[in-house]
């Protein structure tokens, strides 16, 4: 069951997918998840009038940086790498630091050269939940019964989200799930290995 302030909800599982709040909550069933909350600052710029366009999306692995259109005349842009700061989901900057937005126009410059020009939008930050491996928390709690998680996707999760939320499902439901999430259980099988390239994933 599940104790709110507005009463008990009577259920025989509980799927925790909470994102930056997930360790909060799988504390609350006395579980300890090793999950970190990593602030994600998004610029938003002015496409500048020198530039036609550039497609929907830019990914520059070079630089380090990428750039999604926002219509005809915005565009969203980010650094692939995170800030090493931990913060408090419940109470952080939410705005993106002035040098944060002159490095990244510059990367997208050293790709685009009209963009070193493109008028800032400001933007915002948000948060990631950052596993030790980059991998997320995904199946059964096997200290608790009817505690399931699907969390700690560490800033990669809106892409598998569809197919990783029905094999959980098809898991939940006792069917053969159509992608093995075992890799992803918690306490993690000894046979796991960190993401690759990924010197911004906390210890």
């Amino acid at each position: 069951a599940v104790e709110t302030d507005s009463g008990t909800i009577a259920t025989p599982l509980v799927v925790n997918c909470a994102g930056s709040w997930s360790d909060r909550i799988a504390a609350m069933a006395g579980v300890q998840l090793p999950i970190l909350i990593q602030p994600a600052p998004t610029c938003l710029f002015r496409r500048p009038d020198s530039m036609t366009t550039i497609g929907p999306i830019l990914s520059d692995g070079v630089n380090q940086v990428y750039l999604r259109a926002m219509g005809d005349a915005v565009y969203r842009a980010a650094h692939f790498g995170l800030s090493a700061e931990i913060v408090d989901p419940d109470n952080f900057d939410d705005t993106v630091p002035a040098g944060q937005a002159r490095m990244l126009k510059e990367g997208l410059g050293n790709r685009y050269d009209a963009l070193q020009r493109a008028p800032s939008l400001g933007g915002f930050t948000a948060l990631y939940d950052m596993t030790p491996d980059g991998h997320p928390i995904v199946g059964p709690i096997e200290d608790v019964k009817g505690f399931w998680c699907d969390c700690g996707w560490s800033g990669n999760g809106f892409a598998p989200a569809p197919a990783g939320g029905r094999s959980l499902a098809q898991m939940i439901i006792g069917s053969a799930p159509d992608i093995d999430l075992g890799h992803f259980c918690w306490p993690r099988s000894a046979d796991v290995s960190k993401r690759v390239n990924r010197d911004w994933i906390h210890d």
